[in-house]
């Protein structure tokens, strides 16, 4: 068996500095609104750092502590905790950081390779831009005493409605058709991710038992969302879905860039839809008026669009609904 991995028991344990300021205020004596800011400073935090003989045949990897990481974001929360029909709350959060290493993070034995690896991957920071989220929790709820009494039992009484609402700004990613622009990062964002989940559930009391009956339903309006990068084959596949959209003309135009199908507002993780065919758009340099109405319900049905290839990949979050019963003794 090869080396691969050697620990070290002396390493510095990891330092984080954390500073929180908030304000919280009363409104209508029924809700409570929370500000807070932060900022967390992490240093020697754990990595790897690995190493290689001139031969190849040995390569192992070292414990270090050469990263740091600083966070610092505010919130914003309004939350009811307790009411006879609703309750719930709502966060926003807006957060964003910084990393990186100090040193080298991998050593050759061979000097040629050493240089190649100090010249290909310098020291860096990595300051991704901040993606903002929300997520609200509502529930909603009857009244035990709620509705007509048929027979001891209340049909309409002690159900809850459990709303899990959340979204998230898209990712912002590099993208320049391939082509190495200096100082040109992040210039186009994925869609926004969106859900909303639901917890349906209803209450049955016969002393000493108590029933639970519930519905569990995950993606409740069926959205279908692409995460970013999945269904592709390899590169080639992706940068052919990229240029296949119609970005907007001030994102193309910061790497010079000219849309095969034309400008347009597509952002990426748009997509053609199932029941539509390729179709990119015919050329149409005299002006066409037969040409551009194919072009125009082209690009109405969004039939341009060159999906990855492996489509069954592309949406990892079908609506689930799962249906169960809990049952407890009150003693």
């Amino acid at each position: 068996d090869q080396l691969s991995l050697i620990g070290d028991p002396n390493l510095p344990l990891q330092k984080t500095v954390a500073y929180e300021l908030g304000y919280e205020h009363s409104l209508l004596d029924a809700y409570l609104l929370r500000v807070t800011g932060y900022y967390k400073d992490i240093s020697n935090q754990y990595d790897l750092t690995d190493y290689y003989s001139a031969n190849g045949k040995v390569r192992y990897s070292k414990a270090t502590s050469n990263s740091y990481e600083d966070i610092r974001g505010f919130e914003a929360t309004i939350e009811k905790r307790a009411g006879r029909w609703f309750s719930g709350f709502a966060n926003y959060t807006y957060q964003v950081s910084t990393s990186g290493f100090f040193g080298i993070g991998s050593y050759f034995e061979n000097p040629a390779e050493q240089r190649n690896f100090l010249r290909d991957s310098p020291p860096t920071q990595s300051k991704p831009v901040a993606r903002p989220f929300f997520r609200s929790n509502l529930v909603f709820r009857s009244p035990r005493d709620f509705g007509p009494d048929m027979g001891g039992i209340n049909p309409l009484a002690d159900w809850i409605a459990s709303f899990l609402v959340s979204w998230q700004s898209g990712l912002h990613f590099t993208w320049t058709n391939t082509v190495s622009i200096p100082g040109l990062s992040n210039n186009v964002q994925w869609k926004d991710y969106y859900n909303v989940n639901l917890r349906l559930s209803r209450n049955v009391n016969f002393k000493p038992l108590r029933l639970t009956l519930f519905a569990d339903i995950s993606n409740l309006f069926n959205i279908k969302y692409w995460g970013y990068g999945d269904g592709f084959v390899d590169g080639e596949d992706y940068n052919e879905y990229m240029r296949s959209l119609r970005l907007p003309k001030d994102i193309a135009d910061e790497f010079a860039y000219v849309p095969v199908n034309g400008y347009g507002d597509d952002r990426p993780g748009d997509s053609r839809p199932d029941d539509v065919a390729y179709e990119p758009l015919e050329l149409n340099p005299e002006g066409n008026a037969e040409i551009e109405r194919r072009n125009q319900k082209r690009i109405d049905d969004k039939a341009y669009i060159d999906n990855p290839n492996q489509t069954y990949l592309q949406f990892l979050n079908p609506r689930d609904i799962f249906i169960g019963l809990k049952v407890s003794f009150d003693f």
